[in-house]
């Protein structure tokens, strides 16, 4: 498969100086040899208070900019999607999960997946190579979600040879993803969020996946390689935000379909996967740890930045 590269903004530096890498590489096997290039100049990021939760906007150029809310006042009480939710304290929940492999018959793509064992109180996956790339995919712990709605993980990306530090190979990373059920071989539907090792920094990445063709965007964090984030959906709007370790905040660093110029804009069905995921694109370096997952429903944008109280 050739490869084709989009156009893009240089990473930044630890301070907030961001920038965009876009584009699909050749995949083969079980984790191709493309890649994504980086050049040009990225947007900044800009801090600001949302007051209530709103996302205060900005703009910049070149890369596109950041944006920042307030992490809201008060949580979500009476939620419909509530039970959703799982703080992994129990080993049984995971009976409560859907395993994408399993459910299309294919080989798994994890040495190791459990609840409450390997690391009490967490989800872990250490994955074999493997990843979320144009018809390529990777693990897909979800649950099916229908209308307007807010998801959010604590979730860290570590070396799996060491008890804390960072994953030191391409592309190794864990997160969320938003799947259209219909997806299918050359026509794969799907929006992704994670964080952990990108192209060459430690990073955030947004991607979106239509008709098997993905453009991703990269923002560095400074070296966090764990953090909250969160994916928000408002009818055909899907936010990606995150909260670094010490942060208040919450940072709004993409937005479908704004973010992604290069991807045809297409419409999810009411009800979507929703769920957990890792990237080991061409070697598998990575533990994937979760120390939750939370769901809520929304009604405006306000509510994306809403805080999320354990159920």
């Amino acid at each position: 498969m050739m490869a084709a590269v989009l156009g893009l903004g240089a990473c930044g530096d630890e301070n907030g100086t961001t920038g965009t890498t876009s584009g699909s590489g050749a995949a083969g096997g079980t984790g191709g040899t493309g890649g994504a290039s980086t050049a040009g100049t990225g947007g900044a990021e800009t801090t600001g208070s949302g007051g209530t939760g709103a996302a205060a906007t900005t703009s910049a150029g070149g890369g596109g900019a950041e944006t920042t809310g307030s992490g809201g006042t008060g949580g979500m009480t009476g939620d419909d999607l509530a039970a959703l939710s799982d703080e992994f304290d129990a080993a049984q929940t995971l009976s409560e999960w859907k395993i994408l492999s399993e459910e299309l018959g294919l080989e798994a793509p994890y040495e190791l997946l459990d609840i409450n064992a390997t690391v009490a109180g967490k989800l872990t996956v250490v994955p074999t190579v493997s990843a979320w790339f144009e018809d390529l995919m990777a693990t897909f712990v979800y649950k099916e979600v229908s209308g307007d709605f807010v998801v959010e993980v604590d979730v860290g990306a570590f070396d799996k040879d060491t008890q804390s530090g960072p994953p030191n190979q391409v592309y190794n990373s864990a997160g969320m993803l938003i799947r259209d059920p219909a997806s299918a071989l050359g026509e794969q539907n799907w929006l992704m969020y994670n964080i952990g090792y990108q192209a060459d920094y430690i990073g955030v990445e947004g991607k979106a996946t239509r008709s098997s063709e993905s453009e991703l965007h990269l923002f560095p964090t400074g070296g966090a390689h764990t953090g909250r984030l969160r994916m928000c959906r408002t009818g055909n709007v899907v936010r990606m935000l995150r909260r670094l370790p010490g942060a208040v905040d919450w940072t709004q660093t993409h937005s479908f379909p704004e973010s992604f110029p290069a991807t045809p804009a297409f419409t999810l069905p009411d009800t979507v996967q929703v769920g957990m995921i890792d990237n080991a694109y061409l070697v598998a370096d990575l533990r994937a740890e979760f120390e939750y997952i939370r769901f809520a429903r929304v009604m405006t944008e306000a509510d994306c930045t809403k805080e999320l109280p354990p159920p």
